[in-house]
């Protein structure tokens, strides 16, 4: 109803927010060296550019690590599939941390910090 602007604000504040509490439940520094990549939600490039990209990288020096070429938005299996897609490719040396960020229907957000072992 009141278009992609304040989508985007809604957005960004709501992705800083489950990013920070993930990282500081998980007891990584943004900053961190370890923190090899942030896997944004399986979404079309133009929202992943306009809403999610800018944020991120306000907040966290790694990569932005797009998926889902193949598949697009698979709603609930998102972050299911980015984390097959992180392990098929061997994205992640032993000790190094991705951030999976999953967006939903109802304007909900969810973040997994997951290492490699």
């Amino acid at each position: 109803r009141e278009g992609m602007e304040a989508f985007t604000r809604a957005s960004a504040e709501s992705l800083t927010a489950v990013v920070e509490r993930c990282l500081t439940e998980g007891g990584l520094a943004a900053d961190s060296p370890l923190l090899r990549c942030v896997v944004p939600p399986r979404l079309g490039a133009k929202t992943i550019d306009l809403a999610y990209a800018p944020a991120l990288r306000k907040m966290l020096p790694a990569e932005i690590r797009t998926m889902g070429g193949d598949t697009g938005h698979l709603g609930a299996g998102d972050a299911a599939a980015s984390l097959a897609e992180l392990w098929a490719g061997r994205v992640l040396s032993p000790g190094e941390h991705a951030l999976v960020v999953s967006a939903g229907a109802g304007f909900t957000w969810s973040c997994l910090l997951v290492s490699a072992v």
